[in-house]
């Protein structure tokens, strides 16, 4: 899949702009698989790489204009890649891209920079599998090079491998691989198609909800110095002092970074019965705790619970709408995805997108040549900080790390 996105980019480039990039970058979109809200109460999330991305192609010109096509978009976007670049207030895709480089130029001190950009990429929009960070990781991947930024070992972020998930702690902004490369289990992502409409205080409420329960936790249990510190108990014990509200909210934060680590421990063990489990839980704490999933992504995990050889389900991102992740047997994923395609277009009369996947490669540097067939133990090179540092950008107040401000 990256290397039809390369090669679709090159061809942009060359259309675009009569030349042949030199430098080729790319990116995957990601899907949490648990540790959901908990990003911004420094808790655990753990999400992997999708065989959906974005590649980025181009070259570095003299100037400071920077020229930008995407196969998804039409025309050509320009700005000026130096202290005048400020943000394109109609609110224009190019910001994604002229976000990072405004980063590069202040962080590393560059009077300017110019080239010329070509993107293709495949990750669903809106579907809460980060189409957006994978463009400005890819972005910073290329402009790294172009730019020939030199990074200490310190500022560098764990690498991703393929067959694994990434176990990331908020607090430290540190991650640990865990592996999942076991064959005989796979991932279904199902889009459920269906976008609420909010009124775009749901994601701000929530995160004021939970500094609220933190404040009542830090008043009686001064150890707690975020969410991720209480324990099931404190919150338990001042539950008529939150109120009924911001009780759950809390509850929800505390559980699922429990979750969150005992999923770890579970996947290392194998022990697939038991991750099936935390992944319904987790998603009956988002339903009834968080309150963001909707009746859609509800019978979306319900078709799948009904389904031989899956062993759970949950919603995945945000909320209100997106996607539901459903961990499975390989053997059955087939038929798994066909069962919920059909039983979802019966229940609702919405048609769902769905695919199989597993743990991709993480962003990378790629050549002109290589083909998919990539080995299965080659080492991302997103050793970068601007690869944790831009995927914080991506719904500012919002992803978190490998998305990890999402809110």
């Amino acid at each position: 899949m990256a290397c039809k996105l390369r090669d679709k980019a090159i061809e942009l480039f060359k259309e675009s702009f009569n030349d042949r990039p030199s430098v080729y970058a790319y990116a995957p979109g990601r899907v949490n698989f648990i540790g959901e809200h908990t990003d911004y109460c420094e808790g655990f999330v753990c999400p992997l790489a999708i065989h959906y991305g974005t590649a980025v192609v181009g070259k570095l010109v003299p100037g400071n204009t920077c020229r930008v096509v995407s196969a998804n978009m039409e025309g050509m976007c320009e700005f000026k890649g130096d202290s005048s670049l400020t943000r394109d207030e109609s609110g224009s895709w190019v910001n994604y891209v002229a976000g990072v480089v405004y980063e590069f130029i202040t962080r590393f001190g560059k009077k300017e920079v110019g080239f010329d950009m070509a993107i293709a990429a495949d990750v669903p929009i809106g579907s809460g599998l980060s189409s957006s960070a994978s463009l400005e990781v890819a972005v910073s991947v290329f402009l790294e090079q172009i730019l020939c930024v030199a990074l200490s070992p310190e500022d560098r972020a764990l690498a991703c491998l393929k067959g694994n998930l990434l176990l990331i702690d908020c607090r430290a902004n540190k991650g640990e691989l865990v592996p999942m490369a076991d064959p005989s289990v796979s991932i279904i992502v199902c889009n459920s198609n269906k976008k609420h409409q909010l009124t775009g205080s749901e994601y701000p409420d929530r995160v004021a909800q939970c500094k609220q329960a933190l404040v009542l936790l830090q008043a009686k249990y001064p150890e707690v110095h975020a969410l991720r510190d209480a324990s099931v108990e404190q919150v338990e014990a001042l539950k008529e002092a939150m109120g009924d509200v911001v009780y759950r909210r809390a509850l929800h934060v505390v559980s699922e970074c429990q979750r969150c680590l005992a999923c770890k421990e579970a996947l290392e063990r194998r022990d697939y019965e038991k991750v099936g489990l935390l992944l319904y839980q987790s998603h009956a704490s988002l339903r009834d705790n968080f309150e963001v999933s909707t009746p859609e992504i509800d019978i979306l995990v319900e078709i799948a619970s009904e389904q031989d050889g899956v062993f759970g389900a949950r919603i995945t991102g945000g909320g209100f709408g997106g996607c539901v992740v459903c961990f499975v047997q390989s053997d059955k994923a087939e038929a798994v995805m066909r069962a919920m395609e059909t039983e979802y277009k019966a229940r609702t009369g919405i048609e769902c997108s769905a695919f199989i996947t597993s743990p991709e490669q993480g962003a990378r540097v790629m050549n002109g040549f290589e083909v998919d067939e990539e080995p299965s133990q080659a080492i991302s090179v997103v050793k970068r900080p601007l690869f944790w540092f831009t995927l914080g950008m991506v719904v500012l107040g919002g992803a978190f790390l490998i998305m990890r401000r999402r809110r």
